[in-house]
């Protein structure tokens, strides 16, 4: 996410959106999050957790090569729009992925700390 104020300026000033298209493209990939990690269990039947911790974590990263390739207009908001939901759906499988592989690696002793740990990061 350290790309979004230069994604902010691209879309304001370079492709002069409006700030409800702007809006729009923030708001609508949320939705990509939600459907990442309700898409959890379906991944891990298909592939192995590392395999898939491996796909999702550098999917996040197909995101900066396609917001550079979004045009003015409507087609560039949509390519946006995709670009950022790709992310988010990507982060969203990925986090719950992660804390099932730190759950599955940490010793039932060592539990608590991992947890708590994790809390005070997010």
């Amino acid at each position: 996410m350290a790309a979004s104020p230069l994604t902010t300026v691209l879309m304001l000033r370079e492709l002069q959106f409006a700030p409800w298209q702007y809006g729009l493209a923030l708001g609508l990939p949320s939705a990509g999050g939600i459907a990442g990690s309700l898409l959890v269990p379906w991944l891990l039947r298909r592939g192995s957790l590392p395999g898939m911790l491996l796909a999702t974590g550098a999917a996040r990263a197909v995101r900066m090569g396609l917001i550079p390739l979004a045009p003015p207009g409507t087609v560039g908001l949509v390519v946006i729009v995709v670009a950022d939901t790709l992310l988010l759906g990507c982060a969203g499988a990925f986090n719950p992925l992660f804390a099932t592989y730190r759950m599955q690696a940490t010793e039932d002793a060592y539990m608590t700390r991992v947890a708590a740990h994790n809390r005070r990061r997010s």
